[in-house]
């Protein structure tokens, strides 16, 4: 099964040492064996982490890639927000693995520079952002645009921010039921639900993760039921975000 990921980093923040980190990984999921800054990828790692890195600082884009069909990439935006991003297969005998997944995005709660993240199946993000008109498909609500304006969601594993945590107040967190907490370190805040990453029924699981983003604070998380308009920010939240500068 494919699980994905996807970090919001504030760039002005981001730390080098992130990159050399996930490079050094011995662990045979994230063992990263090429990158490069377009498609096709074809630069062979070995073990020259100051090329890659230098790589990521000319073309503000780094690709990654390793087995298990394992990639990784990053996109860099002028408003001062960079998206991680990636994918890795998982065969149904080794979800347990999913907890050195979670140790992964982990990783990147460092400096400051984790403002949002999640873990989620492929069927899940197709659940919640999926959206069929006709003959047309589209994704709604997880775009940079949209994050913004609000949080796309509670999912399988999500993990907070410093300063997101600080602008909705940690304590709206304490009442979620359910849910294992995890410590990614730099006063960020994240938890996975207390069931396995795919369900049996999505509309139960669609339904939990809805009950957790009202309790958490109402009107800040996306879902297709509700009319983006009416969603937004703490004022706190909103004036920390317009402060960012481009970051390259």
């Amino acid at each position: 099964m494919k699980i994905g990921f996807k970090v919001f980093l504030r760039t002005e923040n981001f730390e080098i040492s992130t990159i050399e980190e996930i490079l050094r990984s011995e662990n045979a999921l994230f063992k990263i064996t090429k990158y490069g800054y377009t498609e096709p990828v074809r630069n062979k790692f070995e073990d020259d982490t100051k090329e890659v890195v230098e790589m990521y600082e000319n073309n503000y884009s780094l690709i990654l890639k390793g087995s298990n069909k394992f990639w990784l990439s990053s996109s860099i935006f002028p408003e001062g927000i960079s998206i991680w991003a990636g994918e890795v297969e998982l065969k149904e005998t080794k979800v347990d693995s999913i907890s050195e997944l979670i140790n992964f995005v982990q990783l990147f709660s460092r400096n400051n520079q984790l403002l949002f993240g999640n873990i989620k199946s492929v069927e899940e993000n197709d659940q919640k952002h999926k959206k069929v008109e006709g003959s047309g498909v589209g994704w709604e609500g997880a775009s940079i645009w949209d994050f913004f304006e609000f949080l796309p969601g509670i999912y399988w594993y999500t993990i907070f921010g410093r300063e997101l945590v600080n602008a909705i107040g940690r304590e709206n967190f304490d009442n979620i039921k359910g849910v294992v907490r995890t410590d990614p370190g730099d006063e960020s805040l994240a938890f996975h639900l207390n069931e396995p990453i795919i369900p049996d029924d999505w509309q139960k699981r669609l339904a939990i993760e809805n009950e957790i983003a009202q309790i958490i604070r109402k009107d800040l998380f996306y879902n297709k039921e509700t009319n983006k308009d009416n969603l937004s920010y703490p004022e706190k939240f909103k004036d920390y975000i317009m402060t960012f500068g481009p970051g390259y």
